[in-house]
């Protein structure tokens, strides 16, 4: 999930120098969902069960919505608009980071670190 906050605050900066900050809710948004997955990470190091739920639900809705994107842009072609960095760096490497961790959160030995 460090990996998955690593590369949305690549992407926020990315766009925040191609923009010149033109529109700051872009960079907000990253750093906000930096700041979350960091606090998530985190929490998960602390054991707890709540900690387990959470990053597993996180991580399994994100990486659908990322899925979900992605057919969406294929479907309507609207993958020509972006450059191919923006789009490997939004999309494809991020679904491909919060499905890993969800399936690494979903492996037993994972699982039983939270009973």
């Amino acid at each position: 999930m460090i990996g998955y906050a690593t590369i949305v605050a690549v992407g926020a900066l990315v766009n925040a120098i191609q923009t010149e900050l033109s529109d700051p809710r872009e960079f907000i948004h990253g750093a906000f969902r930096v700041i979350s997955f960091v606090i998530m990470s985190f929490w998960l190091l602390s054991g707890q069960k709540q900690a387990w739920w959470f990053a597993v639900i996180s991580c399994i809705l994100l990486a659908c919505l990322g899925i979900l994107g992605l057919i969406v842009f294929s479907a309507l072609s609207l993958t020509h608009g972006l450059d191919l960095f923006r789009l490997i760096l939004a999309f494809i490497l991020g679904t491909y980071l919060l499905s890993h961790a969800a399936i690494l959160l979903l492996k037993g030995e994972t699982r039983s670190y939270f009973t």
